[in-house]
């Protein structure tokens, strides 16, 4: 995944807009930051960092090991919702290898 990518919030509202707008990169993200959790025996994926200009705060949007199951989840009933279905089979099998304990 190499580095994160940065997104700048300089208005009011921009966060929000911003996150439902990329619904689509963003479970895309969680799916491969939990495969290569798995793969790679990675416990703590960073996904995005957020540098809010307006209220003057950084934050960094991670999913941690304890979380897959959870995340894993959403980012299914996102795939499923617009008719994903390889992503779909990629959660399905990951869902498989934490279940079984293969991680």
């Amino acid at each position: 995944m190499g580095d994160i990518p940065t997104i700048h919030i300089t208005n009011e509202g921009e966060e929000s807009d911003y996150l439902a707008k990329h619904r689509f990169e963003i479970h895309s993200r969680i799916l491969e930051g939990v495969e290569r959790g798995v793969n790679e025996g990675i416990d703590n994926i960073l996904l995005f960092k957020i540098i809010n200009h307006v209220d003057n705060y950084t934050v960094i949007l991670s999913v941690t090991k304890e979380s897959w199951g959870e995340s894993l989840e959403k980012c299914k009933d996102y795939f499923q919702q617009v008719e994903e279905y390889e992503a779909c089979e990629r959660v399905r099998i990951l869902e498989e290898k934490i279940k079984n304990g293969d991680i």
